[in-house]
């Protein structure tokens, strides 16, 4: 019987860091590549997405943000899409010809961490900003 047990622990165990948004999947996601732009939109996201009305950013403003038109943020979405297997750690919607992208709490916590150099966790009342 604990065997049994044990191997379902360990199915969902495996499931959750199968899941985007677990802190497994998040802490992949940031350090994927080695682009500097995909790190940075992330952070400028989290924070964005934390005091945003709903959560949604714009996508022309978190170009803005971080500095890069918005050609560049295609090639740099695309290429991370490649490299993650679609699986992105936010949520993004299209608007006729505009796409919009949303970052849970826990998700932007776990960002903002790692962009601060803070493995301990993050907090949604952080005022640092990007």
């Amino acid at each position: 019987m604990a065997k049994h047990a044990a191997h379902y622990a360990a199915r969902a165990t495996a499931k959750q860091a199968g899941e985007p948004t677990s802190p497994e999947a998040v802490i992949e996601a940031y350090n994927a590549g080695s682009s500097e732009d995909w790190r940075t939109f992330l952070k400028v996201l989290a924070h964005e997405s934390l005091a945003a009305k709903g959560g949604w950013v714009g996508w022309k403003p978190l170009c803005d943000a971080i500095g890069i038109d918005r050609r560049k943020g295609a090639g740099m979405l695309g290429a991370a899409q490649k490299r993650l297997n679609g699986r992105m750690p936010f949520e993004r919607e299209q608007l006729g010809d505009n796409y919009r992208f949303r970052m849970s709490g826990d998700v932007a916590d776990t960002i903002i961490a790692l962009a601060t150099g803070n493995s301990g966790g993050g907090s949604s009342d952080s005022t640092e900003q990007p």
